[in-house]
């Protein structure tokens, strides 16, 4: 457990924090979720079991190509239902009622992995210590170099090629590893009620998403299906997180350095935007386009998000202080790819 401490408040800190709340007090909004979020929890849930059924149904009779797309869109809508319902709820940004946000958030547990484990590394470690070495976990996958202070391994070298591959096991590995992993070692503290939801959850889950499959469609085409479409997820949910972090605009301090640094300075140096204008990715993303105004107060939904960026982009500049953005998600892509290649070579770090 990390006893790193940051200092109180700075005078561009309580900027920040007044920005906020001026916010929500002159347009008279609540922080949490409204029909915006409803409604567009509604539609994903609604494309998801419905691409879900008619995969499972018809597909012997769709062809290859037409059940590419089908799998390809369920692999879109289920990112998206964490991205933006998930990601939302266990924040308690949701509803302002917790046993709402406590409900919804269960939309992980229905993917397959846990909220309650979730929450514990979110939540905590990675929203509270962004970007340090040895406490954000998010920065510490296996076989990548995504910090600086992480010891080096001659295989780094060519990380920023085989990335992609470890980036599209995340949710299958999530699903069928970590949580089991996590588990059994006790990271977590469980209630008598977590317990039963994580076991009931894990075989619903295995029901639907294995047993299903393979009776009405065949082990070979379970196999093909499911595969393809954990690994598009893994790969959607990675990408999007990393284009947040790991990029070259941002920071990556050591314990000593961000123990000197007032927090929300701290997140905003550690955090980037990308793609603000783009309409479809803001839908699909959730708003995690718009990290740096979600790392702020994560108990904000993000819907707010583009409204309040103004706000934060207007007291970063009255400060001289750095608001860290990339104006298209390729561009971000591209320097996520330079800081892994960078990473990964011990003379460039």
């Amino acid at each position: 457990m990390t006893t790193l401490k940051f200092p109180i408040k700075t005078e561009f800190g309580i900027a920040i924090k007044k920005a906020l709340d001026d916010y929500f007090e002159e347009t008279r909004k609540k922080k949490t979720g409204d029909w915006a979020l409803w409604h567009k929890t509604i539609i994903l849930w609604i494309i998801a079991i419905s691409t879900y059924l008619v995969l499972l149904t018809f597909s012997s009779s769709l062809g290859f190509w037409v059940n590419g797309l089908l799998c390809t869109l369920l692999a879109i809508i289920i990112a998206s239902i964490g991205f933006n319902v998930m990601h939302d709820a266990n924040h308690g940004a949701y509803s302002q009622k917790k046993w709402v946000n406590y409900m919804v958030g269960l939309s992980l547990n229905i993917l397959g992995a846990d909220a309650t484990l979730w929450k514990k590394k979110h939540n905590i470690d990675h929203h509270t210590y962004t970007n340090i070495e040895g406490v954000d976990h998010d920065v510490d996958g296996p076989f990548l170099r995504m910090h600086k202070d992480k010891k080096w391994r001659p295989y780094h070298r060519i990380q920023f090629l085989y990335c992609w591959f470890l980036y599209a096991l995340l949710y299958f590995g999530w699903v069928w590893y970590t949580d089991f992993k996590k588990y059994f070692t006790g990271e977590t503290r469980f209630k008598t009620r977590d317990h039963i939801v994580f076991w009931v959850s894990k075989i619903f889950y295995a029901f639907y998403a294995i047993y299903l499959p393979i009776h009405f469609l065949g082990f070979k085409n379970f196999i093909a299906g499911y595969a393809y479409v954990a690994l598009l997820v893994g790969l959607f949910i990675s990408i999007i997180f990393q284009l947040a972090h790991i990029v070259e605009k941002v920071t990556q301090p050591t314990k000593k350095i961000a123990a000197n640094t007032e927090w929300l300075e701290h997140e905003i140096n550690t955090t980037a935007n990308f793609a603000t204008n783009n309409i479809v990715f803001g839908w699909l993303f959730g708003g995690l386009n718009f990290q740096v105004e979600h790392h702020l107060d994560p108990k904000i939904a993000h819907t707010h998000y583009p409204e309040i960026s103004k706000r934060i982009k207007k007291v970063c500049l009255e400060y001289g202080k750095k608001y860290n953005e990339y104006k298209n998600f390729f561009g971000a892509l591209w320097s996520h790819v330079k800081v892994m290649y960078r990473l990964g070579n011990p003379k460039l770090t």
